[in-house]
């Protein structure tokens, strides 16, 4: 953290330009760097009324700006992060005024955090704490995915930046580790994650930001992921149906066709092509060259074009390569086999852009140096093809069994790494490779001519298979794949649990080995894809793959499904592990941003909301003591908190206050944070107490009612007693984008804010009232409303216009500016929404209702000025696009869109079972918070407390167009509500609320320690 520069100050006779006898900077000082002063004159001696001697004249200013330092001196100086300076090595350093005094010089002699050393005793990360390597392969983290279906990974790869891209397909729900989910659209959907290491935050290692599914009724599965030096993320795979990577829909045309779809960095689309005919095309693998160009094997029947004519099958599965310009257009492609089948696995490119492919041979296969004939069964073939597709050479391995690719690698020397599995026996070139009975482990190095460098074999006479294999730094090579019984890579035997257990390893440049680990249980457990980057962390390797049973922390991989003890039991789940491909690193695993309080008594987040910086800030209610992170807060009654976490869930700053009793089972407890950071409180009790919210007593009323308003620091800036006369309710606050706050309620005798008594005297009705104030708390105006027998406003938010909407509920009549609206029902309520500019004036305004029970919730904009409306409803509710129907005594919720001026654009039931509580949008999407009950299937995608009594909170993400794109179920065995929802600029959820018994929001059980304790949790977009 920078240093700020120290107030410059003259000593008595110091001379800066001019100086007079007193010392004192003169006019030429401050215009520019003055001449030498002349000595000053001698004052009289003692004599308290004698005058100094007139100094000398100084010279001119120079051309510049104030002096801000005096020539010659020094300041301390650090740029690292706060907290590290004077911890471990790191040092701060020190500025020289320049010889002009305008400006400070470089700093010198600072010592700033750098990526911790395990080797050494020092601590360079500066974090207090020196940790020892751990042992080379230890695992560092791992994640799960997964849900009631399939959800497969198949490919992982990592940036230029460290940040990990995992791949593949998933049917019904995936649960990025613990995050919301995605769903799929029908059958597989092909997945694309990326994940970041978030450096701001000590308890995560890697965070999501951002995710895409492609799908639709067909099947769409992702096999390869690879990523350029430009950080673009290109995927491969194959698709039924109609998909949309976010160009325009793509088609097959019949059977599986191929894809290849190009992201930039944020995951947003760039280019996407198909490529197939009736028959059956797969894209299997890809790798990009130097330049960016693409490389895409695999395997097809028919006929197929990528842009330079078609290829037509032999017959069977014929193998294909073909190179992509980086705007995803044809450079040259080829087709190689018979009417056997013959099938590209793997891709890669080496430093001279050369292209090595791998795959499997039935019959013969011709890559341009004569036909490579099988022995018979599947043989293994590998080719190199030059930055053309021009032949240079191409090999075949097996004998009258199988062998099988699993993986290819090349190093930029143009040295070529295989893996795969055989029966029977192989030759590489070094001797025959003799399987101990059913598949082994295969490995061979051939060098940039297709030589012979080395060859091994691994495993038993049960089942072994490799999969995956990728080059490291100093001649070490990673691989990975799974097997049953045994098998010894050279550190020693591991032996499977039963079914098949994962194994990774790494080798040095002879082939000797360095480490190997397994993982898994009784069920099986798959390797898919693995990499390997040098990232500002140093070397890391991933593994990508699927398991059913269990992996367990004491396998080297602890994953979790909101469960930090281990795994709950999955079927066809997906993982992945960073390792340290020779030395290790700190292992982390814990839920983003959670915060929880509790000490035995009823305490409740009632309000989150984000500040600009991604900061959760809270109101809450408290029954006794809590410790929010900053220490007991201890008031003497019933009292409300206020505080702040960071992004990364640490306590900022936390304060309660004494409010005493409520008249009512719904106190008045509302929150507001504007664009600055400052946070507007509301808040109403019995008046027992003459509220003091942090800036003195305010005065007594029945009800009492007082705002404040605190800075981003949680400083009181100012506090006021409103008017308690009349007030009913007062539910709705909100800020606008200047800071300006409004107040929406009901009243049985009309209210005065500051600019006279709302609704006039003379009116005769019930009342409701629409208040604006200035950021300081001056009032601005205030706008009465009368009907004739009910109307109470619940929600309010102001738009980025400054206009302001209100959602409340509405009985019999009242008119808001625009005509009387009106419900013929004497006991029943219509939904009410209005809009007024920032003046006050009437927009429009509108009710939607059947005479039975309808009411508007709450509200909220995107960045268009669309409005989101929440609220609730029994029979039917028609807010301009066809009736919605729930019985005639439910309290059924809805959520609507109408766009700037009131029209309809969509609106949906959400179900018998679930509660809306809150609603926000991150400007283009919308986020809703409750509770529900029993089971309750949401787009497809089922959630259950468990019984029908068991209440579990709740956090579900639609689109635009009102399509669920996640939800997260906050589950408990007892009640669990989520109270209040908010997003910040980056996407995240924050979700508040209160649980009695234990919950889990993903991040493991929290046991309550009494009837009701608060929660707070951060989800990732």
């Amino acid at each position: 953290m920078a240093v700020a520069a120290p107030a410059l100050a003259c000593d008595v006779g110091e001379q800066v330009g001019s100086s007079n006898g007193a010392g004192l900077a003169s006019t030429a000082s401050e215009a520019g760097a003055g001449g030498t002063g002349g000595a000053g004159g001698t004052g009289g001696a003692g004599d308290a009324s004698s005058t100094g001697g007139t100094g000398g004249v100084g010279g001119t200013g120079g051309a510049g700006g104030l002096l801000v330092c005096a020539p010659g001196s020094e300041r301390a100086c650090y740029a690292g992060r706060e907290g590290t300076e004077g911890v471990g090595l790191c040092r701060a350093g020190a500025q020289q005024c320049n010889a002009a005094g305008d400006a400070y010089g470089p700093c010198v002699g600072e010592v700033l955090p750098t990526e911790e050393q395990c080797e050494t005793a020092s601590d360079e990360d500066c974090d207090g704490v020196a940790p020892a390597c751990p042992p080379a392969g230890s695992h560092l983290w791992s994640k799960r995915f997964g849900g009631a279906h399939a959800q497969v990974a198949t490919d992982v790869a990592i940036d230029p930046d460290g940040g990990m891209i995992v791949t593949g397909h998933f049917a019904g729900a995936l649960d990025r580790n613990g995050w919301r989910s995605m769903y799929s659209a029908g059958g597989d959907d092909a997945f694309v994650v990326k994940f970041t290491r978030d450096s701001d935050d000590p308890e995560w290692d890697y965070i999501p930001i951002w995710s895409r599914r492609f799908g639709g009724p067909g099947a769409q599965r992702a096999r390869a992921v690879t990523v350029d030096a430009a950080r673009n993320v290109i995927v491969v795979g194959l698709f039924q149906g109609t998909v949309d990577f976010g160009g325009a829909p793509l088609t097959s045309a019949g059977g599986d066709d191929i894809f290849v779809v190009k992201l930039d960095a944020d995951g947003h689309h760039t280019w996407s092509r198909r490529f197939g005919d009736a028959a059956d095309q797969r894209g299997e693998a890809v790798a990009v060259d130097s330049g960016g160009n693409v490389l895409v094997t695999g395997r097809f029947q028919g006929t197929v074009d990528f842009g330079g004519g078609p290829l037509a099958s032999a017959g069977g599965d014929d193998v294909f390569v073909t190179k992509l310009d980086p705007a995803g257009n044809a450079v040259w492609s080829q087709r190689f086999g018979d009417a056997a089948d013959q099938r590209g696995e793997a891709i890669a490119a080496d430093g001279a852009d050369d292209v090595l492919v791998a795959g499997d041979l039935q019959g013969q296969a011709d890559f341009g140096g004569g036909p490579l004939v099988s022995a018979g069964g599947d043989d293994v073939f590998v080719a190199r093809l030059d930055a053309h597709g021009d032949h240079l050479w191409s090999k075949r391995f097996g004998d009258i069994q199988d062998q099988h690719v699993g993986d290819l690698d090349a190093r930029e020397t143009g040295e070529v790494l295989l893996i795969g599995d055989l029966e029977g026996q192989a030759d590489f070139g070094g001797g025959p490779l003799v399987s101990a009975g059913g598949r082994d482990v295969f490995v061979a190095w051939l060098s940039v001519t297709g030589e012979h460098l080395r060859s091994a074999r691994f495993g038993d006479e049960a089942e072994q298979h490799g999969k995956a294999i990728v080059h490291a730094e100093g001649g070490v090579s990673l691989l990975a794949g799974e097997f049953q019984g045994q098998i010894d890579l050279g550190a020693g035997p591991l032996t499977s649990a039963g079914g098949d257990d994962l194994f990774y390893a790494a080798l040095d440049g002879s082939g000797a080995p360095l480490w190997s680990r397994r993982a898994g249980d009784a069920q099986d457990q798959r390797a898919a894809g693995l990499a390997w980057k040098i990232t500002e962390r140093g070397p890391r390797g991933m593994l990508a793959g699927r398991y059913d049973g269990q992996l367990q922390p004491g396998d080297l991989i602890a994953c979790r499904h909101h469960d930090f003890a281990g795994c709950l039991p999955s079927w066809d789940d997906s993982f992945v592990v960073e390792f340290a491909p020779s030395t290790g690193g700190d292992a982390s695993l814990c839920h983003l941003g959670e915060g929880r309080q509790d000490d035995g008594v009823q305490h409740s987040i009632l309000e989150v909301a984000a500040d600009g910086e991604g900061n959760a800030v809270f109101l809450g209610a408290l029954g006794g003591a809590v410790d929010l992170g900053g220490g007991e807060l201890a008031p003497g009654g019933p009292a409300i908190f206020l505080g702040k976490l960071s992004p990364s869930g640490e306590h900022l700053w936390s304060r309660a206050f004494d409010v005493g009793p409520s008249l009512s089972p719904a106190p008045i407890r509302r929150m507001a944070v504007d664009s600055d950071g400052n946070i507007v409180v509301l808040v109403g009790a019995d008046g027992t107490l003459d509220l003091d919210l942090g800036g003195g007593p305010v005065g007594r009323g029945i009800p009492a009612i007082a705002m404040a308003k605190y800075d981003p620091s949680g400083a009181h800036l100012w506090s006021k007693r409103l008017s308690s006369g009349g007030v009913e309710s007062l539910d709705a606050l909100a800020v606008d984008g200047a800071g300006n706050i409004f107040l929406a309620g009901s009243s049985i005798t009309g209210v005065d804010f500051g600019g006279g008594r709302v609704p006039p005297t003379s009116a005769v009705g019930h009342y409701a009232f629409l208040v604006k104030l200035a950021p300081g708390g001056e009032h601005l105006w205030s706008r009465g409303f009368v009907g004739t027998s009910f109307i109470h406003p619940w929600d309010a938010t102001a738009d980025g216009a400054g206009n302001v909407i209100l959602v409340g509920a509405l009985s019999g009549s009242a008119d808001f500016g625009g005509g009387p609206l009106s419900n013929a029902a004497r006991f029943a309520d219509d939904v009410l929404v209005a809009k007024y500019d920032a003046l006050g004036n009437h927009l429009w305004s509108k009710s939607f209702g059947d005479n039975a029970w309808q009411s508007g919730r709450a509200v909220a904009v995107d960045a268009d000025d669309n409005l989101f409306v929440m609220g609730k409803f029994g029979s039917t509710l028609d807010l301009g696009g066809g009736p919605l129907s729930s019985s005639p005594e439910a309290n059924e919720s809805f959520l609507a869109k109408l766009d700037p001026l009131g029209n309809h654009l969509w609106s949906r039931g959400l179900g018998l079972q679930i509660w809306v509580s809150s609603i926000a949008s991150d400007g283009v999407n919308v986020l809703l918070g409750g509770r529900f009950h029993g089971s309750i299937d949401l787009d497809g995608s089922p959630l259950s407390t468990g019984s029908d009594w068991n209440e579990d909170a709740f956090a579900a993400e639609l689109s635009s167009a009102g399509d669920l794109l996640s939800i997260a179920q906050l589950a408990g065995p007892e009640l669990q509500q989520a109270w209040s929802v908010a997003t910040d600029s980056a996407g995240y959820a924050f979700v508040a609320g209160s649980t009695v018994g234990q919950v889990d929001l993903g991040g493991g059980a929290l046991a309550a320690d009494g009837t009701a304790d608060a929660f707070l949790v951060k989800l990732a977009p």
